[in-house]
C-alpha cells in the first residue's frame, strides 16, 4: 500500500486514481516525496538564537553597568579619601589647639601664682618695717599685720611647683613672728633670742627668693 507523502492517505484496492497520484488530494507521489518537508523543529535555533541574544545583551548590559559604576568608584574615591584625609587633619589640628589653650591657661595659673607669693613677700616686708621700727611697747598691733599675712599665705593654693618657695616663705614669716613675741616677753633676753630667729628668718626668705628663680617650667 502506498501512502502520501503530502497528505499521508493510505491507498485502499478500491481507488480507482492511477497510481503515481494520490486518490485523495491528487499530488503525485514522485513530486511530493521530493519536497522537503517542513519541520517545527527548523525554528528552534532561531528561538535559540533569540534567548543567546537576550543573554548575551543581559550579560553585556550588566558588564556595562559594571564598567560604569567602577569608573564613578574610580572617579570619586580621590575625592573621598581627600575628604578623609581633611577630617582627620582637622582633628590633629584641633587637637593641637586643645593642648596649646590647655598650656597657656596652666601657664597663666603659675604666673599668678608666683606673682601672688610675691606679693604677699612684698607685704611682709613692708609690715617688718614698721614693726621694727616700732617701740616694743606699741609692737601688738604691727606683729598682728605679720600674723594676718602669714595665715593668708598659709590659705593660698599654689602649683606643686611653687610648694618649695611657699614652704621657705612661710618659715621665714614664722621665724620672725616668733622673734617680736620674744623681744615683747622680755627686752633684754627676749631681744638676744629675737636676733637669732631674726637671722633664721633672713636665711628662710633668701631660700624663697632663690627657689623661686626656677621653681616651675618657664613656658
Amino acid at each position: 500500500m502506498t501512502t502520501c507523502p503530502k497528505c499521508h492517505y493510505t491507498r485502499r484496492p478500491e481507488d480507482t486514481a492511477p497510481d503515481y497520484e494520490c486518490p485523495k488530494c491528487g499530488v503525485v507521489y514522485a513530486k511530493a516525496a521530493s519536497r522537503p518537508s517542513k519541520q517545527p523543529a527548523a525554528q528552534a535555533p532561531r528561538r535559540n538564537g533569540g534567548v543567546i541574544l537576550a543573554v548575551l545583551l543581559l550579560a553585556g548590559g550588566a558588564g556595562g553597568w559594571w564598567a560604569m559604576s567602577k569608573s564613578s568608584t574610580e572617579k570619586h574615591a580621590p575625592a573621598a579619601l581627600q575628604a578623609v584625609a581633611s577630617a582627620d587633619r582637622k582633628k590633629v589640628e584641633e587637637e593641637a589647639f586643645l593642648k596649646r589653650q590647655a598650656e597657656e591657661r596652666e601657664r597663666q595659673l603659675l604666673e599668678k601664682a608666683g606673682k601672688d607669693l610675691e606679693r604677699l613677700h612684698s607685704r611682709w616686708k613692708d609690715a617688718s618695717a614698721l614693726a621694727g621700727s616700732t617701740a616694743r611697747i606699741a609692737l601688738a598691733t604691727p606683729v598682728a599685720s605679720l600674723q594676718a599675712i602669714r595665715r593668708e599665705a598659709a590659705e593660698m593654693v599654689v602649683p606643686e611647683c611653687l610648694d618649695s618657695p611657699k614652704a621657705a616663705l612661710l618659715e621665714g614669716m614664722d621665724k620672725e613672728v616668733e622673734g617680736y613675741m620674744k623681744f615683747m616677753q622680755d627686752a633684754n633676753v627676749g631681744k638676744y633670742l629675737a636676733s637669732q630667729l631674726f637671722v633664721e628668718a633672713s636665711d628662710a626668705f633668701g631660700k624663697f627668693t632663690f627657689r623661686m628663680k626656677d621653681a616651675c617650667p618657664k613656658g
